[in-house]
């Protein structure tokens, strides 16, 4: 069986609007075996939908077998997972 490692660059705003689509859309690019990181560098907003996408991502690939990491997180977003007392369940690199 081969691994395949996946980035996928996310830019923009991880919120209430943008959230749901991009959850979808993200979950189906699991691969089923390996790993996807996801490079946060140009995101420019989130919220607390775009925390629970990064949550619901983390659940998701643990079912299917995929390592999941975050890569180049905002301060921003990293502070706000750290006010929702979340920081330390997602894969930050």
């Amino acid at each position: 069986m081969s691994t395949t490692a996946r980035v996928e660059k996310l830019d923009g705003s991880l919120s209430l609007h943008t959230a749901p689509p991009l959850l979808e859309r993200l979950a189906a690019a699991l691969p089923r075996s390996g790993s996807l990181t996801l490079d946060l560098s140009a995101v420019r907003y989130a919220d607390s939908a775009g925390v629970s996408l990064l949550l619901e991502l983390v659940r998701r690939a643990q079912a299917a077998g995929t390592q999941l990491q975050l890569a180049g997180a905002p301060e921003q977003l990293r502070r706000l997972t750290k006010f929702f007392g979340v920081d330390g369940l997602l894969p930050w690199t």
